[in-house]
């Protein structure tokens, strides 16, 4: 393995930098060349192009990195080859994003979206408390200006301004919890504190990670610091919720195992403690608020705060097999969260979104083939076999099991169980009840149903990518668990 300390090797994070600059740039100097208001097809079509140009650039760059462990700043950022590999996840799921982007009015949207992707990027190599928060505030400031990007809609507003307040109150927090640990040890560099935290424990430590951690728990949408995530998902823009639903989330679950298991790991028992408590009332409160919900978004919120209290459960193990779990469900997770979206997405009368409500999903019914890719995607969320949500389901409660946490176990059955009930609600909506015709031909557009058809099978055919999913999460797991330096 190759170690090298060179500023070539953090390209990727300049081309984002650049890339941003060029996005800003170039539809202002359109529309003053042709006198037109940069929302015009040409700067749309063009924007899209460019920035699949620059997706694909940084995916070679990484790949060219994959054989370095790099150090740069003294010890700032780091990588190895499960930060790589993270990072072309996170750009493929980006990509995947980016076909969903039916706003044509506002380029300013992607400029901001390619401002989150690169602050995700130097947050999966930080190795510094301080690198970490002002790559975090950096992709907060474009979360932010996202969910109050629907200028004309009050809900907006006040759930920009709500995830606003929140958000400003959880910098604070952890920036307070840096500044305890940097008194108790004179550092916040990774390196450091995993050579000197073992050896010199401390209650004002603890109380300082316990801050830092309280700013993951807020940005994952763990309850109880979840508030803000079921009206942030009601009132920002569909895309805008899709990235919330995938792109942070991913990057911070990343790092949160990285200090748990590597740079912390004689605190293991205290930080899988907290984690463990707020997945418990995560699954509970992410369960119980979604039963009686009708608006889709809102649903979408409790059920992603429910998943994620599913996928801390077995990382509280400490077992290599533990994080296995963790990440096999993730990825599931997000492979039904496009399908989901793809479907309320899709359908659009005079430019108005047709899936707003739960019952509204019997107009699917006008197209035979939407109930049928609707109903898999359904089962699966609700973990019915042989679908892809029941193995990933199966294989946290298995591992449970099998570390003879039977406690957890039987608490995550009875609770997916009871979350089945607004799954199967929705399939009976659409199957069952009568519907209204409507010409939704011009709604249906090729990147969903590729969506549809791409993860529609991989449900159905899913034994089929079970063993190549479960090798790659084994994988990363395993060099996630390798020492960096």
């Amino acid at each position: 393995m190759l170690y090298a300390i060179d500023f070539k090797l953090i390209f990727p994070e300049f081309l984002g930098f650049f890339a941003v600059s060029l996005l800003t740039v170039c539809p202002l100097a359109f529309s003053l060349i042709t006198k037109n208001m940069p929302r015009s097809p040409v700067v749309f079509f063009g924007t899209r192009a460019l920035l699949a140009l620059i997706f694909a650039s940084l995916i070679a760059l990484i790949l060219n990195n994959i054989d370095y462990h790099f150090i740069v700043l003294n010890f700032q950022l780091v990588s190895d080859e499960a930060i790589v590999i993270t990072k072309i996840l996170l750009i493929v799921f980006a990509l995947g994003l980016l076909l969903f982007s039916v706003a044509k009015d506002n380029f300013e949207i992607y400029v901001i979206f390619l401002i989150i992707l690169l602050a995700v990027l130097v947050l999966i190599g930080a190795f510094d408390f301080l690198t970490f928060y002002l790559a975090l505030e950096l992709q907060s400031f474009g979360l932010y200006i996202l969910a109050a990007s629907k200028r004309d809609s009050m809900l907006s507003a006040e759930a920009a301004i709500k995830y606003f307040i929140l958000g400003a109150l959880t910098s604070f927090i952890i920036l307070f919890g840096i500044s305890i640990i940097y008194g108790v040890f004179g550092t916040t560099n990774f390196r450091d504190l995993e050579l000197i935290a073992p050896y010199y424990p401390s209650l004002a430590f603890l109380f300082g990670l316990s801050c830092v951690l309280i700013g993951f728990f807020f940005k994952l949408g763990l309850a109880p610091f979840h508030s803000w995530l079921p009206d942030v998902y009601t009132g920002a823009p569909r895309f805008v919720v899709s990235i919330f639903a995938i792109i942070p989330k991913f990057s911070l679950f990343i790092l949160l195992l990285r200090i748990m298991f590597i740079i912390l790991p004689s605190y293991f028992s205290f930080t899988s403690t907290l984690l463990l408590i707020t997945g418990v009332f995560s699954v509970i409160i992410g369960t119980l608020g979604g039963l009686n919900q009708t608006a889709i978004l809102r649903l979408i919120g409790f059920s992603a705060i429910a998943n994620m209290g599913f996928i801390v459960f077995p990382v509280t193990t400490g077992s290599l097999f533990g994080i296995q779990a963790s990440l096999s469900f993730f990825i599931v997770y997000v492979m039904l969260n496009f399908n989901l979206f793809a479907f309320i997405l899709l359908f659009r009368v005079r430019n108005t979104f047709l899936v707003n409500n739960i019952t509204d999903f019997k107009y699917l019914s006008t197209f035979p083939q939407i109930p049928a890719l609707n109903l898999l995607n359904m089962f699966s969320n609700a973990g019915i076999p042989p679908l892809a949500g029941f193995f990933s389901k199966f294989y946290v409660v298995f591992h449970l099991f099998q570390m003879h946490h039977f406690l957890s176990a039987v608490f995550l059955l009875f609770t997916s169980t009871l979350s089945t009930f607004y799954y199967l609600r929705i399939i009976r909506i659409f199957s069952f009840e009568p519907f209204y015709f409507f010409d939704l031909v011009n709604a249906i557009k090729l990147p969903f149903i590729l969506s549809l058809l791409m993860f529609g099978g991989m449900n159905l055919f899913f034994l089929a990518f079970m063993n190549p999913l479960f090798s790659f999460t084994l994988d990363l797991a395993l060099k996630l668990l390798q020492l960096i330096v």
